[in-house]
């Protein structure tokens, strides 16, 4: 699989992140890994981290015809189901990407990536947020299991925050999602349980943003429609309101 070309052909399963502002694109591709362009996009360089030739399936398999061929970890490398990535914006080299085999963060612009400890083993982890004026606080959410097992919507594929309503439920416990802070760049994490926000919800996590205005702020949806938010950092949470099914995001616009 040539990372590099299907990163320029950026389809619905990837996304790009920081901006041409900067002449630097960087773009993630579920089921690929994570690519970067430093010529406002005409050309990209595979930053996975360490080669290794289990890492990615054996063929090309973008229609889904040929059996699902699983990955694990691999030191020092990006698991490959790579869903949301962020940038640090105190440095260029320090990037986070949440996977389907738990968060990673490299600090030299990808040669090499760490799983980090959040606390849920190799939790599914999806969204994340970093506010600017306080970096070095994240917030995170992570499921204990894989999509199969969630509760909500189910589409004809796996989605970031749906289960294919093909793949054989294994847990009826559902997602059993957390949502996660650390205040150190991931070093450490505390698991938020107990503060207003539901413990291991059965639906997932769909969205985590904070006010532009105030890294204090902060809000969190989840896929059966619920919204929560705190104005402590995430120390306490409370419920806003039950919104439609199929939540998938929360978006916080500036008030200036």
């Amino acid at each position: 699989m040539d990372l590099s070309a299907a990163a320029a052909q950026c389809t619905p399963t990837c996304g790009r992140a920081f901006g041409a502002s900067s002449g630097r694109d960087c773009g993630w591709l579920e089921e690929g890994g994570v690519a970067i362009s430093r010529d406002r996009g005409l050309t990209w360089e595979d930053i996975s981290g360490i080669a290794d030739s289990a890492a990615l399936p054996s063929q090309p398999n973008p229609a889904g015809l040929l059996p699902y061929e699983p990955a694990k970890h691999s030191d020092g490398r990006v698991y490959r189901d790579v869903h949301w990535l962020i940038r640090d914006p105190r440095s260029v080299q320090r990037m986070f990407a949440t996977t389907g085999q738990g968060l990673y963060r490299t600090d030299d612009g990808g040669r090499f990536w760490t799983r980090l400890n959040t606390l849920v083993g190799n939790g599914y982890t999806v969204p994340i947020a970093q506010h600017p004026a306080r970096p070095e606080r994240i917030l995170v959410g992570a499921a204990e299991n894989g999509p199969p097992a969630w509760k909500g919507p189910r589409g004809p594929r796996t989605g970031p925050f749906t289960a294919s309503r093909y793949s054989r439920n294994l847990n009826d416990g559902g997602a059993q999602a957390w949502v996660l802070r650390s205040e150190n760049s991931g070093d450490t994490w505390q698991l938020l349980a107990d503060n207003g926000l539901p413990n291991a919800n059965a639906y997932m996590i769909s969205g985590l943003a904070f006010d532009p205005d105030s890294p204090e702020i902060a809000f969190a949806t989840y896929t059966d429609g619920g919204v929560y938010g705190t104005v402590d950092g995430g120390q306490n949470w409370t419920k806003l309101m039950d919104g439609p099914p199929e939540t998938f995001g929360v978006v916080i616009l500036s008030r200036a």
